[in-house]
């Protein structure tokens, strides 16, 4: 099957197969490395992962577990939402604010709060990495 891998972060390309039925492959950056996010119909994901490991082993790769992937998000210092942050927590005292805070975007809620610690200070707590 011919498919176009969509290069533009976050980008998806729309694929229609005769076994697994409609699948979306999307373009999602995490853990500071290219990634890919595969969306199948749910009758079809034990298929579609069977074949991925398949194809993977093929060329020496293999599945990594929910433990490998906290590991590089930590190592990465990304934060997750209920292990690192709360709703108490503000974008900046999670590093949120270079990725996830617009500072020249119009009105949105809590913008002046965000504003105010960019102009006149820093937060008084910060996720960070320890070497």
């Amino acid at each position: 099957m011919g498919v176009t891998i969509p290069a533009v972060a976050f980008a998806h390309t729309k694929i229609a197969d005769a076994t697994f039925g409609e699948i979306y492959l999307a373009n999602v950056p995490r853990l500071g490395t290219t990634g890919f996010d595969l969306y199948v119909p749910a009758a079809s994901v034990q298929a579609a992962l069977n074949l991925l490991v398949d194809n993977a082993a093929a060329v020496g790769a293999r599945p990594c577990g929910w433990d490998a992937f906290e590991m590089m998000r930590i190592e990465q210092g990304i934060p997750r939402f209920g292990a690192d942050m709360d709703e108490t927590n503000l974008p900046p005292e999670a590093g949120l604010d270079r990725t996830a805070v617009s500072y020249a975007k119009g009105c949105y809620i809590g913008q002046e709060v965000i504003a105010r610690i960019r102009t006149y200070g820093q937060v008084a707590k910060k996720l960070c990495k320890l070497q």
